[in-house]
């Protein structure tokens, strides 16, 4: 039996949600109820023995850190899963504390394990120290005077450590300051006042577009960072290799998926802004509907999916990207979709990204647009599970029939 607090899970996201069960499950099936029952007859049994302690306690928490692992897996960001393990910690003192859960364990020291933090062994070491000086201040004559001194500061607890990983926005000179709308915690520096409202508008109408078509809604605010120059834009450091590329001109916005913060440079015609905000803010919901951060979902995620969904859903055709796309098809250099692969130069990834566009809108032209979110499912199912073949279950075909369908809708759709 699994038992879980309802309200502390009320504050959970789904994916987070999902790898608390899996860390729970994993228990199971590791029948580590069963070996908790042994390790108890025998700290009983042997109560007076220290070293019967000190093993048992590591068994514990290698326990927990074997489930961690795979409940990582499923949630597929350390950072999540730790911002799970602290909202369920300041439920401790008011459930049934079982043996296994988990809540189990130092918290601090399983946050720092997952985030792959240095241990802080001169803070642990501090821990001695503290009753050595209670004892010493219980028979020293003059410890009155000591006691007067302001205790030494703790480690920080988890939670804090969580949020704290890096600043919201940047930089930190531009005087920041947050509207909150809706879905978003809008941050502004005071040069960008006059715009802000449009921005505003913009970012709730893409975020109701985005929600009722992919028939989806995200369990979190999201954090959408703007600048008003090209010359501020450069001082981001929010995604520092960027940069450079903000710098040539190549980039106007981006999408930071650890924390789902959305970063864009604020144009004045409201059109361009919506469909800049519309794009970036696709990359959030397809970030939270298929995991990214395991290290085998890379390989279960179509390579065109992430900016053909993002291009699909502003709704319009860059002129540059459709020309190149004409190209492609009258060159007849169209690469199988199902094992597209996006490469690590410009080339092979805008090819990814003009296709990807491309083969959404063949969805929804060959089997609607519910099948849009039927394949978003399936991809997601994917990648979790590894189960599945994505095409067979979503458009009964296989994937060379995907392939062979996709390239005749080319050629009528794009042929000059």
């Amino acid at each position: 039996m699994i038992l879980l607090p309802i309200a502390a899970l009320a504050n959970l996201t789904p994916i987070q949600v999902e790898a608390i069960l899996a860390h729970e499950l994993i228990h199971v099936r590791r029948h580590d109820y069963v070996i908790n029952i042994l390790q108890t007859i025998t700290e009983t049994v042997l109560f007076y023995h220290p070293a019967v302690w000190w093993v048992s306690r590591r068994i514990r928490v290698e326990r927990e850190h074997c489930c961690d692992d795979v409940a990582v897996q499923v949630c597929g960001d350390p950072v999540e899963y730790a911002a799970a393990l602290a909202e369920l910690e300041e439920w401790r003192s008011q459930e049934v504390l079982l043996a296994l859960s988990a809540a189990g364990g130092s918290l601090i020291g399983r946050v720092r394990r997952l985030l792959q933090a240095p241990v802080d062994h001169d803070a642990r070491s501090l821990n001695w120290v503290v009753p050595v000086g209670l004892m010493l201040a219980l028979v020293a004559p003059g410890a009155y005077v000591l006691s007067a001194a302001p205790p030494e500061a703790g480690p920080a607890p988890a939670g804090d450590a969580v949020q704290a990983v890096e600043p919201m926005a940047s930089p930190d000179t531009f005087e920041w300051q947050v509207l909150k709308t809706d879905h978003f915690d809008i941050y502004y520096y005071p040069a960008l006042a006059p715009n802000l409202q449009p921005a505003a508008d913009s970012a709730e109408r893409a975020y109701r577009w985005i929600s009722a078509e992919l028939r989806y809604t995200l369990p979190l605010r999201v954090p959408l960072i703007l600048f008003k120059t090209r010359s501020d834009f450069q001082q981001q450091t929010i995604v520092p290799e960027a940069t450079e590329a903000i710098v040539r001109g190549q980039v106007t916005a981006f999408t930071e998926p650890r924390r789902n913060r959305v970063v864009i440079l604020v144009e004045d015609d409201p059109n361009v802004l919506y469909q800049r905000v519309t794009h970036e803010l696709t990359h959030v919901f397809a970030f939270e509907i298929i995991p990214r951060s395991a290290a085998q979902s890379h390989e279960r995620v179509p390579a065109w999916i992430d900016e053909g969904l993002a291009e699909y859903m502003t709704g319009a055709w860059d002129p540059v990207n459709l020309g190149r796309i004409r190209d492609l098809v009258a060159a007849g250099n169209v690469p199988s979709m199902t094992a597209l692969t996006a490469g690590e130069d410009d080339r092979t990834r805008r090819a990814a990204a003009d296709l990807g566009h491309a083969a959404f809108e063949f969805v929804e032209a060959e089997y609607g647009k519910p099948a849009v979110w039927q394949f978003l499912n399936e991809v997601r199912r994917s990648v979790v599970d590894g189960s599945g073949n994505v095409y067979q279950t979503a458009f009964n075909r296989t994937p060379a029939e995907f392939d062979a369908a996709f390239a005749q809708y080319l050629r009528r759709r794009f042929s000059l």
